[in-house]
């Protein structure tokens, strides 16, 4: 069964409990206005759809069993308001059939009213000697329309005395039939996946473990490998940040001219102005570098003697 089974399924009681509802509008309206009415019918289905949902997904005994009770009486409701809308529709279209039929008994009885008097008329004007044959007929006609016409039941009127059949009961009750079903039935499926899910649970535990520990092991090696490449290259970037020891190994590119100044040592090393200088003098004074001029136009380079160390 597909994942989206469920989801499916209380979708349609959802449908179905809309159905309801707009089926039970009419009573509703009838009863309590427009507004209130819909409210009302909207609510019930709302509490209907809420109550069996419940019933099929909570592990709360006492709390299904009130939903259930509580979704079963709305449900009678709702019923008895299907029911009475049929009946409403049923009754209004009788009523509409009737008082058609009642204008046509009307108009044929005024017809048949005026038809009367003019026969009588004739009748009384024609002398029975002399014309007894059409005295007769006269006589006959007056006789016939004298009797009124027999109004029968009219077929809406037939179906208005069946309303209350148990067939209408029955059909009125599908709605609120289908909609906790398909709850129900969404409900088992959502236990079975969570079940399923619960089984794989601690399989999926112990793989994860495993991968873990295997990740783990992986690591611990290169890490501490490269732990031990960083403290070097620390202690290695400590010395040649220090502006005497980037010149004793000569590591400070000199100019194009091939002299070392203030400004390249600060830029190599990032140290001050005044360490710099320190430094320059420092390594002048150790062989390092040696100075060409005097005073302000004093310039230094890369010694080209060979210390010794001691």
């Amino acid at each position: 069964m597909s994942k989206y089974a469920p989801l499916t399924l209380r979708a349609i009681a959802a449908i179905t409990s809309a159905t309801s509802a707009a089926a039970a509008y009419p009573a509703a309206s009838n009863l309590f206005g427009m507004l209130p009415g819909g409210v009302m019918v909207a609510s019930s289905a709302a509490v209907i759809f809420g109550g069996w949902h419940i019933v099929a997904t909570s592990g709360d005994t006492d709390h299904r069993i009130v939903s259930g009770v509580t979704a079963a009486l709305f449900a009678g409701v709702m019923t008895v308001g299907i029911h009475s809308s049929g009946q409403l529709k049923t009754a209004t279209q009788a009523t509409s059939t009737a008082e058609q039929a009642d204008t046509l008994y009307m108009n044929q009885e005024s017809t048949r009213m005026a038809t009367l008097a003019t026969v009588a008329a004739e009748l009384r004007a024609t002398q029975k000697s002399k014309y007894p044959a059409e005295y007769a007929a006269l006589q006959a006609q007056v006789d016939k329309l004298s009797t009124p016409a027999v109004r029968t039941p009219t077929a809406s009127q037939e179906a208005t005395a069946t309303t209350g059949s148990i067939q209408q009961w029955i059909a009125a009750s599908v709605f609120e039939i289908v909609t906790p079903a398909l709850l129900l039935l969404a409900g088992m499926f959502s236990h079975r996946k969570q079940r399923d899910n619960t089984a794989l649970t601690p399989v999926n535990s112990a793989l994860t473990q495993e991968k873990q520990e295997v990740v783990i092991s992986a690591l611990t090696d290169p890490l501490t490998a490269l732990t031990d490449d960083n403290t070097a290259l620390t202690a290695a970037d400590n010395e040649l940040t220090d502006p005497l020891t980037a010149l004793t190994r000569r590591s400070i590119e000199p100019t194009s001219e091939g002299f070392i100044t203030a400004k390249q040592v600060i830029s190599a090393t990032n140290c001050t102005d005044r360490q710099a200088r320190d430094a320059i003098k420092q390594a002048t004074d150790d062989g390092i570098l040696e100075s060409i001029g005097s005073g302000n136009a004093t310039r230094y380079r890369y010694s080209n003697k060979l210390r010794i160390v001691k």
